[in-house]
């Protein structure tokens, strides 16, 4: 049972892992240069991102 869990643990790192880490440092870079940059690039950097991820996730699956 153990070396499943490590298994699922391990996919579930290597799908969600990089998309969720882009996305949150997207976030926060956009929290950091709110001057610079405005809304709707933003907006739009994260949908790209959120899209991006998706396509990683069915193209793994």
């Amino acid at each position: 049972m153990k070396p499943l869990r490590l298994l699922l643990r391990g996919a579930f790192t290597l799908i969600f892992g990089p998309p969720l880490l882009m996305v949150l440092l997207a976030a926060f870079s956009a929290r950091a240069l709110k001057t610079f940059f405005d809304e709707l690039y933003l907006r739009a950097l994260l949908n790209s991102l959120l899209i991006a991820s998706g396509t990683t996730f069915f193209s793994i699956l």
